[in-house]
């Protein structure tokens, strides 16, 4: 810009003292004038001017500006930033603002989705409240407020301020498309577009290339995933499973060669979010066969609540509806007189094929081990649910009330023999090694 256009926007406009009062006088009203107790007076308004501002405000200025705000406030109240109140007094008003322009159950949405979002830090959380409550709420809304706040929110679990910075490094580098230094702390809980030996999987534990590709959404649940160039390659991991080793300043500086994210994978559609589609339908890798069953329950001869709730959420996550076939179970049940009664129970007994990890993220991640059992492999129990009772034990052991819990294992009889027969076969299979056991 040339100076002589310059040295107009330096010049000092014509009415500004005017308007630099009308601002002063809005902004004390906003931050200290917030209730009907702390209403103005023309003589604390002009003090502050002085004091904050350096501006001397006369006090048939202060009283004229309250009386214009006042006029403004009932004959066009979409101009101003706030609802305006007046304390009526024998010869004069005083003036204060109970509520600024958001009303408070807006405000106590917005603030619920802030404190709901997972991906934030509890630091970022807390930080994004204030910076909102403070432009939208006056001092006497907000402990009202954040009562409203916390019964929308209750508890939530937030990722810690390392991950949080993780997540929004993260972000950064994908809007730029810019190269990252990556690493896995546990490369064995990622998941991959195919399948990897254990040196290479061991190489993730050191710092390595990628382009971080997306953030995925699945159930609540948000992954990410990154590209390797090197290995035509997608991986899938949680932030508390990702170490990124890039300098967050130098991001928009970062001029990388164009990548196209193809992955290297045979026979099959070589698209990276294609691929993480079909990985969570179960489509993609090694195929397993699973049958399963959940309660069916039956109310005035419609599906009940619960069991309808469970279909559409098991559709939502399937790419193939849910086909059951309804199985009758005797169950006793005893009664006040300590008779038992005998009635019949309805199971959905259904079947589907997956890969593990699609599986295992819908059975226990999104907590359907709770609802389903698994008929077949029926080893999965053991697997699944040895940990969760130990752990549940423990935790009944340590903070409950009424009772110890002691966990015995011991194995069925069916299984002793399965052993003892896998034993049998192997010193039919092996016999020489066997001889050479029993000589030493």
């Amino acid at each position: 810009m040339k100076k002589a256009e310059q040295n107009r926007f330096d010049e000092v406009q014509p009415n500004s003292g005017t308007r630099e009062e009308l601002l002063v006088i809005m902004h004390y009203l906003q931050n200290y004038a917030y209730d009907e107790k702390h209403a103005t007076t023309q003589t604390e308004i002009m003090d502050y001017a002085k004091e904050k501002y350096g501006l001397r405000i006369r006090r048939d200025r202060v009283g004229s500006i309250l009386i214009h705000l006042e006029q403004i406030s009932k004959q066009k109240p979409d101009l101003l930033p706030f609802v305006l109140k007046a304390k009526e007094l024998k010869k004069t008003k005083k003036y204060y603002v109970p509520q600024k322009q958001m009303n408070d159950d807006d405000i106590a949405k917005i603030c619920s989705i802030i404190i709901g979002d997972k991906k934030l830090s509890v630091a970022e959380t807390n930080r994004l409240l204030e910076a909102f409550t403070s432009v939208n709420t006056t001092k006497s809304q907000r402990k009202e407020l954040f009562e409203k706040v916390n019964v929308r929110s209750g508890k939530r679990r937030k990722v810690s301020d390392l991950s949080y910075e993780t997540y929004e490094q993260f972000n950064r580098l994908c809007e730029h498309k810019s190269k990252m230094s990556f690493r896995l702390k546990d490369p064995y809980i990622a998941e991959y577009s195919k399948r990897l030996d254990r040196k290479t999987l061991e190489t993730f534990k050191g710092f390595t290339d990628g382009y971080p590709a997306f953030t995925y959404e699945i159930n609540e649940y948000t992954k990410y995933v990154i590209y390797v160039k090197k290995y035509k390659l997608g991986i899938i991991t949680s932030i508390e499973n990702l170490e990124i080793i890039s300098d967050p300043n130098a991001v928009l500086d970062n001029v990388v060669e164009k990548v196209d994210y193809e992955l290297d994978v045979e026979g099959k559609d070589k698209d990276i979010k294609k691929w993480v589609d079909a990985h969570y339908k179960g489509e993609d890798g090694i195929k397993r066969h699973f049958k399963l069953k959940t309660w069916h329950h039956v109310e005035g001869g419609k599906e009940s609540r619960s069991f309808k709730e469970f279909k559409d959420e098991y559709n939502k996550y399937w790419p193939d509806p849910l086909k059951y076939t309804l199985v009758e179970r005797p169950v006793e049940v005893k009664k006040y007189d300590n008779e038992v009664e005998t009635i019949i129970a309805y199971d959905a007994v259904f079947e589907l094929e997956s890969n593990m990890s699609s599986f295992e993220h819908w059975y226990l991640d999104l907590g359907n081990f709770d609802k389903v059992i698994i008929l077949e492999p029926n080893l999965l129990n053991d697997i699944y649910l040895s940990e969760k009772v130990s752990r549940y034990a423990n935790r009944i052991n340590k903070y409950g009330r009424k009772y110890n819990y002691t966990i015995t294992r011991d194995y069925k009889p069916e299984f002793q023999e399965e052993l003892k027969r896998y034993h049998e076969q192997r010193r039919k299979d092996y016999p020489v090694q066997d001889k050479k056991k029993q000589s030493k």
